[in-house]
């Protein structure tokens, strides 16, 4: 299974560009990905998002990176070599592989994207953590009448810290793989959450 995450220069999939994309097999997690790219000429780029994720204008507009399409292209012949490539993340069909599907139609790969073998069934941590919660009788945070549950309170419920701000892709996306591994196996993942304990008594 690949966990997943992107960087990109807005919110929105239809008018923003790929900055990044992180990856891990979460079955093997030392094969993991990471590119970079320039955004393409025409995309919206926003202060939000740059703050947000901690790229600077001249990074992104940067154009000896690797284009966009390449971007994509060796993502796709990454995760081609990967037996599972179901995927995980926080909302991830909703946000990230909407992202890298519109921008890769601008590329000219709409025929060609769905060679990734991809398709609607993913797996999300929301889904999981909002599950654990109605089985524990743990009151679900809520805002504006519906779930509020985020990835800080999500790796809070397994005993990890709250990412380290400011945001980055790469961090976030390891954040993700622990959590998934200790919800679902109760058992560490990372060498980098090596120091975090289990929770005790975990009823999932």
């Amino acid at each position: 299974m690949i966990i997943l995450d992107i960087e990109t220069s807005s919110a929105d999939p239809y008018n923003g560009s790929l900055l990044s994309i992180w990856a891990v097999e979460f079955e093997n997690p030392r094969n993991q990905f990471y590119g970079e790219c320039k955004a393409y000429e025409w995309a919206d780029i926003q202060e939000r998002a740059l703050e947000v994720n901690w790229f600077t204008i001249e990074q992104v507009t940067d154009r000896t990176k690797q284009t966009v399409l390449d971007l994509i292209y060796n993502f796709m012949q990454w995760s081609n070599k990967i037996n599972d490539r179901t995927i995980w993340w926080h909302n991830v069909w909703y946000f990230d592989l909407r992202f890298i599907e519109e921008n890769a139609n601008k590329m000219g790969l709409v025929n060609n994207f769905w060679l990734l073998n991809w398709n609607y069934r993913t797996l999300d941590l929301h889904t999981i953590a909002y599950s654990y919660l109605i089985k524990n009788k743990i009151e679900i945070p809520m805002k504006n009448n519906q779930s509020s549950l985020n990835l800080d309170y999500v790796l809070w419920l397994v005993w990890l810290p709250m990412e380290p701000r400011p945001h980055n892709g790469l961090n976030w996306a390891k954040y993700e793989a622990e959590a998934f591994s200790r919800f679902l196996y109760w058992k560490k993942l990372l060498p980098e959450f090596e120091k975090y304990d289990l929770p005790e008594n975990f009823n999932f």
